[in-house]
């Protein structure tokens, strides 16, 4: 009687047993399942967690994948190569994802690419620096892979393309005009067209700069209706252009949005225009960047300077934007100036949030300049935080 008892229990947990497995396998697909609108050959953007990484391989942080479909995806990882893994995979390990897709382009010409790439699979990784040339023998890093399974089809989609880079980044493919993002994250609904967005920049572990207070970066805002919505233009380090609410939440976040609330219709539609006109034009560094020894010479202490008129040749820089000088400029240019300095020369104190050296080299230069921040706009008489 006994053993029948135990044959019994047994029999019920074989049977019990596969269902269990398989609701927790299906209830895992559900919660890590490719969205819907996914295409096989998109791109999957994200973010490598600085904690899984060596400290020489930090300027790898952004990371890039592409679908193969049947909820996997092909990349290049540093140590492993070539490989497939699943969305868990990318779930578990990276931040930030974000879906996107090339432009103008067949299924063929998709199947093409992912079929190219997924001969790739087992190939070693190319590592950085140093070794990230495009189509350096058979090694691949993320981007290159993905960049060269499109531009075996034709299609370039590195921003910078082969005429003006080597190398490719994930930020290259993320900019370039022959992809653009699903809409994952759209914009407020009591934001306008012409309004000012200012934000933090992720991981920006400069002195100057202070987390959560949405000072770091600025863009002006185009409208729901523009190129399908979400777009907005703004001065970063690949030049003036147009850009997304969701490539913004790739590398920012705090966003508020502030409006110049002396601005009519029709100055805001001319600074717009204005903003529109400057389209390509080069960055200008607004401090020469900590990790560049290169630029730290007394030279490029006026590239923080503002200017009016980009076609003032007297002014060094004048063709030359920073985040927050494009929106200042757009509307000084209408007879508005949202800089709470105005044209005064200002000097950062001991008491400011800024790096010692800077102070170090303004103190024995004697050097003093205009400028504009996101403090300035924030603090202008001349905007409004707009609320909903």
């Amino acid at each position: 009687m006994k053993s029948n008892k135990v044959l019994i229990i047994i029999t019920l947990v074989f049977l019990i047993n596969p269902f269990i497995i398989g609701s927790q396998s299906v209830i895992a697909k559900v919660e890590n399942k490719v969205p819907d609108y996914v295409e096989v050959g998109d791109i999957l953007y994200m973010t490598i967690k600085n904690s899984d990484i060596p400290p020489i391989f930090l300027p790898l942080k952004n990371h890039i994948a592409m679908y193969i479909g049947n909820n996997q995806f092909i990349h290049s990882y540093y140590l492993r190569g070539v490989e497939i893994k699943d969305y868990e995979y990318f779930i578990k390990n990276f931040n930030r994802h974000l879906f996107g897709r090339v432009l103008n382009i067949t299924s063929e010409q998709k199947n093409a690419s992912v079929n190219w790439a997924l001969k790739k699979v087992g190939r070693r990784y190319q590592y950085f620096p140093g070794l990230t040339y495009k189509g350096l023998d058979d090694r691949w890093y993320d981007a290159e892979l993905v960049w060269n399974a499109y531009f075996q089809q034709g299609i370039d989609i590195d921003k910078d393309s082969l005429k003006h880079n080597k190398y490719v980044t994930v930020l290259g493919i993320l900019e370039d005009s022959d992809t653009e993002t699903y809409v994952v994250n759209p914009v407020p609904d009591y934001v306008k067209r012409g309004d000012i967005v200012l934000m933090d920049l992720n991981e920006y572990n400069t002195e100057w700069a202070v987390s959560g207070y949405s000072n770091d970066h600025a863009a002006i805002y185009l409208g729901h209706d523009y190129r399908d919505g979400s777009y907005f233009i703004h001065a970063s380090c690949g030049g003036v252009r147009f850009y997304t609410y969701d490539q913004f939440h790739f590398w920012a976040e705090n966003f508020t949005f502030y409006y110049v609330n002396k601005a009519n219709n029709t100055q805001i539609e001319n600074a717009i225009s204005w903003a529109i006109d400057r389209l390509g034009l080069k960055y200008q560094y607004f401090f020469p960047p900590l990790d560049t020894p290169a630029l730290w010479y007394r030279g490029m202490w006026e590239l923080a300077m503002k200017c009016a008129d980009t076609n003032d040749k007297s002014v060094k820089t004048s063709d030359r934007l920073y985040c927050t000088e494009l929106p200042w400029a757009a509307f000084y240019n209408q007879g508005i100036d949202i800089d709470q300095n105005g044209w005064e020369s200002v000097k950062p104190s001991p008491n400011d949030n800024y790096p010692r050296i800077l102070r170090y080299l303004w103190d024995k230069y004697g050097w003093e300049y205009v400028y504009i921040d996101g403090d300035d706009i924030i603090e202008s008489e001349n905007t409004t935080l707009r609320t909903c």
